[in-house]
Parts: C-alpha cells; structure tokens; sequence
C-alpha cells in the first residue's frame, strides 16, 4: 500500500505500485548540481526478472530485443522534478526515472523514499473527482471546472 492509496482509484494504484516496483532496474548518476542521468541497468539473464520473464514467454522468444539503451535526463528545480520522458504530461503519472532519482537523492542523504502524495499525480486519478466530475447532483459550476482535468 503506497501513501496514494486513500485518494486515488484502484486503477491508479495498480499502476503506482507497477511503476515504484521496477524502480530497482534502474541507476541514476548525477551530472549537476540539478541534473540527474538515468537508464535502465545491464543485467545478466540469470539474475534480472525482466529478462527471465522474456525467457518464459515462449511466444516473445521470436521478437526482436533492443540492443541500445536509453539515457533519460531528470532536472529538478525549487518545486519541481521535469523528466525527459514526459510520463506526468501523457498519463498524469510520475515515471520510474522520477522514482529512480528520489530514491537516489533520498539515499545520499540516509533517508528512505516512502513514495509519492496524492498531489503528485494528475487529479483525474484521485477517487474524489471520479465521483464529484461525473456525479448528476453535483453542482454545474463544479462539474465545469473539472472538465479541463480530463
């Protein structure tokens, strides 16, 4: 259970959860004082879930695989985290990059990352707009201020 789970719907939690868990595949170095550099970590098959679950699955066994990797930028200013993956701007959601780099930041200074907040994510996520936006008794007024949000 993340720290979003009180606000948001269940939908979103899923995917919350998805996005926290494959956090770990992935290094983060700094390259400025507000600059972060992250891609996904080479592994071996023998130890790396994502290439054992390629394995597994007979009917990938014939597709092709990547054989380059990405460098994702992560900058970071007083109030907030950019990510060149534009995550937050397609689904309302932070990216695993985001995730990659509070942790890293969060582990320089010997502190643990408990995850994000409820204001982290876009509002169309949170369980409360579900149910105000699309409610028949909810107010006109109300009902067109939510409306942007989708």
């Amino acid at each position: 259970k993340t720290l979003t789970a009180p606000y948001i719907t269940t939908v979103a939690e899923g995917i919350i959860v998805s996005i926290m868990d494959r956090s770990h595949l992935y290094s983060c170095n700094r390259v400025d004082t507000s600059l972060f550099q992250v891609t996904f970590q080479d592994c071996a098959a023998s130890d790396c879930e994502v290439i054992n679950e390629i394995f597994d699955n007979t009917d990938i066994m014939t597709a092709p695989i990547q054989l380059f990797s990405r460098v994702h930028t992560i900058k970071i200013d007083r109030n907030h985290v950019f990510c060149d993956y534009y995550s937050f701007e397609s689904t309302g959601f932070f990216c695993v990059h985001i995730v990659c780099v509070s942790e890293f930041v969060a582990k320089a200074n010997d502190e643990v990352f408990k995850g994000f907040t409820h204001r982290d994510i876009a509002v169309r996520w949170t369980s409360s707009y579900m149910q105000l936006a699309f409610r028949s008794t909810t107010p006109k007024a109300i009902q067109k201020s939510m409306m942007p949000c989708l």
